[in-house]
C-alpha cells in the first residue's frame, strides 16, 4: 500500500493513477472558496466574494465551504485505492484517516502531542455557522483545545476512497462573517470566536513529510 507525493494547482486537475494510492498537495494559484458536493452557492456572498478576488470550485466531497488561500491554508488530497473491497461505514474510514493525520501533525510538531483529539462522532456543531466547513466538527476531523484545526471530506466508490483534507495556517473571522449571508445566519457575531483555530505550522514541508511517513508505514495486517 506504498503512497506516492504529487501536487497539483487545482483539484480537479489531476488523477491518480488507477491502483496507486497517492498524496496530492494542492497548491493553488489564487484565492478560492471551495464549495461540498451538494452544498449552495446561495449559501455565500457570491457577489462580494467575486469583488474581492476569490474564484469558486467544488469539491466531490461533502460538507461545507472553505476559504483557500496560498500560503494561509493547507489542502491534501489523499486516494486510497480498494481493489473492489467492500465499504467500509463512511465514518469508520474517516476515523482511521484521522488517526493517521493526527499521528502525523504530533510528529511535525512535538509540542501538540496529546492536546489533538479526533472527533468520533457524526457532528458536533453546538455553534456552527452552516455554509462554512471549519464551524463545526465531523468524524474524523481534529480539533485542538476544543477548536477544529483539520476539516475532512470523503469522496468514494468500490474502487477508491479520496480525503479531501484542509488545514487553516491563518484564520480570519472578519473575512468569513463579511462573506455570510446575514438573514439566515443572525446569530454570526456572537457565534464568531467559538470555532476554528489556525494550526501553528512552522514548516509546511514538514507536515507533507510527516503525512507521507505515517503513511508509508508497514501494516501487520496486509
Amino acid at each position: 500500500m506504498y503512497w506516492t507525493l504529487g501536487a497539483t494547482d487545482n483539484s480537479n486537475s489531476a488523477l491518480p493513477e488507477v491502483g496507486k494510492n497517492t498524496l496530492f498537495q494542492v497548491r493553488p494559484s489564487g484565492p478560492l472558496i471551495v464549495f461540498g458536493k451538494n452544498q449552495k452557492v446561495e449559501d455565500i456572498d457570491i457577489l462580494k466574494a467575486r469583488k474581492l478576488g476569490f474564484r469558486l470550485a467544488r469539491r466531490k466531497g461533502g460538507g461545507s465551504a472553505v476559504i483557500v488561500e496560498p500560503g494561509n491554508f493547507l489542502w491534501f488530497e489523499l486516494t486510497y485505492w480498494k481493489q473492489n473491497k467492500t465499504l467500509e461505514d463512511p465514518a469508520l474510514e474517516l476515523n482511521l484517516m484521522g488517526g493517521i493525520l493526527l499521528e502525523a501533525m504530533e510528529m511535525a510538531l512535538p509540542a501538540l502531542k496529546g492536546r489533538l483529539v479526533i472527533n468520533e462522532k457524526r457532528n458536533n456543531a453546538p455553534n456552527s455557522w452552516p455554509q462554512w466547513c471549519f464551524s463545526s466538527l465531523g468524524s474524523g476531523e481534529i480539533a485542538l483545545d476544543q477548536k477544529k484545526v483539520l476539516g475532512m471530506a470523503l469522496y468514494r466508490n468500490r474502487e477508491r476512497s479520496t480525503y479531501f483534507v484542509g488545514i487553516p495556517l491563518n484564520w480570519d473571522q472578519n473575512l468569513h462573517l463579511e462573506l455570510s449571508i446575514m438573514d439566515k445566519n443572525a446569530e454570526l457575531e456572537s457565534n464568531r470566536e467559538s470555532w476554528a483555530t489556525p494550526f501553528p505550522v512552522s514548516n509546511e514541508l514538514d507536515l507533507t513529510q510527516a503525512v507521507l511517513e505515517v503513511l508509508n508505514r508497514p501494516n501487520p495486517s496486509e
